[in-house]
C-alpha cells in the first residue's frame, strides 16, 4: 500500500519505534481546542492491519501534546480483546483486515461492548459507499487514508468534542440528498445491506458460495440467500450476471481508490 504517512515529508528514526520526536512534527497553531480522556490524555487505540501505516499514525498522535496512543492491533479478534482491556477514548478502525474481517461489523461490536468509545473510520475504500454505512452502524467519523497526514488530528479533535467528521465532498453530498429528498441519484448498491455488500464484493474476487461462508463465518444457505437478494436489488436475472457484475464493480472501486 502507497501510505500517505509514508510519503510524509517526517523524519522517521527507526532506532526508536516507540516514541515520537516532538521536533519533527508540526503541530498546527490553532484550530480544534485541545482533548481530554477519562484518565488525562486522550488515549487513542489504532485497528490496521498495515504496520506501516499503524506506526506512521502513532507518531502522528504521539506528538500531540494532549494524546496519546494506548494500543494496537491487526485484527479484529486481537483488536477487540484489546480494547475491552485498555477501554480507549476513541478507536480508529480500518474497513479491511487481515483476517477478513469487515471493519463495519467491527464497529458494531464495539458499540455494543462500548457505548461511550468514539469511533473514527480511516480507510481507503470509497467513502461514498462505505462512509454513511459506519456512521449508521456507530462510528463518528470516516477519513479516507489519502488525507490521513493532513486531517487525522482535526478528525480525532472534531469525533473526541462530540462531533461527526466527514469530508467536505461527503458532507456536502449529504446535504443535497437531503434536500432532495434522500433519493436523487441513488444507487441500487445504496440499498444493499452491509452483509449483502460484503457478499458482493467477495464474489467479485472470484469466492466460491462455500468459501464465502467459511470467510464470513455463515452457512452455504445464507450466503446463497444473500446472492439470491443481490440479484433482485441489482436487477441480475442470473448468477452468471451476478459474477461479471461484481467482478465489474470491484474493478471500478478499485481503480479509483
Amino acid at each position: 500500500m502507497n501510505s500517505p504517512l509514508l510519503n510524509a515529508q517526517i523524519p522517521i528514526s527507526l532506532d526508536q519505534p516507540d516514541g515520537p520526536d516532538e521536533e519533527a512534527v508540526v503541530i498546527p497553531p490553532g484550530g480544534l481546542p485541545p482533548v481530554q480522556g477519562r484518565e488525562g490524555k486522550f488515549r487513542v487505540f489504532v485497528l490496521d492491519d498495515h504496520p506501516l501505516f499503524r506506526f506512521g499514525l502513532k507518531r502522528l498522535i504521539n506528538a500531540q501534546p494532549d494524546m496519546m496512543i494506548c494500543g494496537e492491533a491487526q485484527n479484529a479478534v486481537e483488536g477487540l480483546d484489546e480494547v475491552l482491556r485498555v477501554t480507549p477514548d476513541l478507536i480508529t478502525v480500518d474497513i479491511s483486515l487481515n483476517d477478513s474481517a469487515n471493519g463495519i461489523e467491527f464497529v458494531k461490536n464495539i458499540r455494543a461492548h462500548l457505548q461511550n468509545c468514539r469511533i473514527l473510520v480511516l480507510s481507503m475504500h470509497d467513502e461514498s459507499i462505505y462512509a454513511l454505512r459506519a456512521l449508521r452502524a456507530g462510528a463518528q467519523g470516516y477519513l479516507m487514508k489519502e488525507e490521513v497526514l493532513a486531517r487525522v488530528v482535526e478528525a480525532v479533535r472534531t469525533v473526541a468534542a462530540g462531533g461527526i467528521f466527514l469530508s467536505d465532498v461527503l458532507r456536502q453530498q449529504v446535504l443535497v440528498n437531503l434536500a432532495n429528498g434522500n433519493s436523487a441519484n441513488r444507487s441500487p448498491i445504496d440499498s444493499l445491506s452491509d452483509r449483502e455488500l460484503e457478499v458482493l464484493q467477495l464474489t467479485g474476487q472470484g469466492l466460491t458460495p462455500r468459501e464465502i461462508a467459511t470467510q464470513l463465518g455463515i452457512s452455504v444457505k445464507t450466503v446463497e440467500t444473500h446472492r439470491m437478494r443481490l440479484r433482485e436489488k441489482l436487477n441480475l436475472a442470473s448468477s452468471a450476471e451476478l459474477m461479471r457484475f461484481a467482478i465489474a464493480w470491484n474493478g471500478e472501486r478499485q481503480g479509483s481508490a
